[in-house]
């Protein structure tokens, strides 16, 4: 008995004793280790808990975003459309996005509304980029199908080229608000019989998800 009393006092002076001479930091550190998390492995071992998994920094070279957003599209003449667009983007340079995008809206017009969806790309320079906000301004284009001739007298096939400027807010850790204003066109380019075209002002917003 007094045999394992002294083992257990003898123990204790050592580990007081390599506290006290090891250097602040290692002594902090040597009891962060002891008070870590760890889980239990199938074997019995310990493994370190893992650490989490940090979310790239906003405009950062080769980081990809996911993107919703809702766009109003009007002509100041009785036409309006309203479309929401789901894609991803990829910053292929610091702070210089390509976004692809599918889309879907509905078409407000005097003769007959139609329903719309295509695919959009847009490229984004965000030649202002602070931590928490940036100022971009943007050039794209895209495809449109619709159920009736957009606009009317025209066909149900167009391309909607379309150029802009924006700005970004970050709102939550990897989460930034999008808003933009942009001029949209939509016209068929002469592929086909008629081609009345249409201008339009585009107003849009969306929430950006970093992965």
């Amino acid at each position: 008995m007094n045999t394992c009393r002294a083992a257990v006092a003898l123990t204790a002076f050592i580990g007081t004793a390599a506290l006290a001479g090891a250097p602040e930091g290692d002594a902090l550190a040597l009891m962060a280790r002891r008070q870590a998390p760890e889980a239990e492995g199938g074997d019995g071992a310990t493994i370190p808990a893992a650490a989490p998994v940090a979310v790239a920094r906003f405009g950062a070279q080769w980081s990809w975003r996911l993107n919703l957003e809702a766009d109003w599209i009007g002509d100041f003449q009785g036409a309006n459309e309203a479309m929401v667009r789901v894609g991803a983007s990829w910053f292929f340079f610091e702070n210089v996005e390509l976004a692809g995008y599918v889309t879907g809206g509905y078409v407000w017009q005097a003769v007959e509304n139609a329903g719309t969806y295509g695919l959009d790309l847009e490229l984004r320079w965000h030649f202002l980029a602070e931590d928490t906000w940036s100022l971009f301004a943007s050039v794209g284009g895209g495809v449109m199908g619709s159920t009736a001739s957009v606009p009317e007298g025209g066909s149900e096939f167009n391309f909607t080229p379309s150029a802009g400027l924006g700005a970004t807010f970050e709102v939550a850790d990897g989460l930034r608000l999008y808003l933009s204003a942009r001029w949209f066109h939509i016209s068929n380019a002469g592929t086909f019989a008629d081609n009345p075209g249409r201008d339009n002002l585009s107003l849009w917003a969306g929430l950006s998800f970093g992965l």
